[in-house]
């Protein structure tokens, strides 16, 4: 076992979950990350594990997708199947409608989209955020994200508790969640 790896990873774990603890707030995944494969594979080391199935969308490379792949020891599934879905500029081509979403019974049993984007911004978006974990409301912004799919998005969480939680990595190796139970408002702001 890489002790370092371990503490990293450890710490990724903590940024993650303050990540979807307060939705549209950036923050660094680690001090050590910076930039967008690098956060990625740090992302699938820490909460993905052989037992999990993982699918790409869009046009994430191969060859990021086999790292994942042999990093953190999950396995690639059809888009379908996926517990989580990595998704690259511009978006997931209308596929985000093909992602689990959990069933009234098991809600949590919904797919977690991982975005993986230009860059990352607190401020300067045209859609408000706003739900649990949010004061009053944020407008955080995603540089490199079809804006187009804000709209998927939004129908896709909009039978809470049904829906998929996001996660947004970027360029700069910074972290931003989107928990299914924010609520999605505007666009042309």
């Amino acid at each position: 076992m890489n002790r370092n790896l371990t503490i990293e990873e450890h710490g990724a774990f903590r940024r993650i979950l303050d990540a979807i603890a307060h939705p549209g707030r950036v923050q660094k995944l680690s001090d050590k990350i910076s930039d967008l494969d690098g956060a990625a594979l740090l992302f699938s080391r820490t909460l993905l594990d052989p037992e999990t199935g993982f699918a790409v969308a869009s046009s994430v490379r191969s060859d990021l997708a086999s790292r994942i792949e042999r990093t953190s020891g999950c396995r690639l599934v059809d888009l379908e199947k996926a517990d989580f879905v990595f998704v690259a500029k511009p978006g997931t081509d209308g596929a985000l409608d093909r992602i689990r979403r959990g069933t009234p019974d098991w809600p949590d049993a919904s797919a977690t989209v991982v975005y993986l984007v230009e860059a990352l911004h607190e401020e300067g978006g045209d859609r408000s955020w706003s739900g649990p974990g949010i004061p009053g409301a944020r407008f955080p912004k995603t540089e490199g994200l079809d804006p187009r799919e804000w709209d998927l998005l939004g129908e896709a969480n909009s039978t809470y508790p049904l829906g998929v939680d996001c996660f947004f990595l970027d360029g700069h190796g910074q972290i931003m969640a989107m928990p299914r139970s924010t609520r999605l408002d505007g666009g042309n702001r």
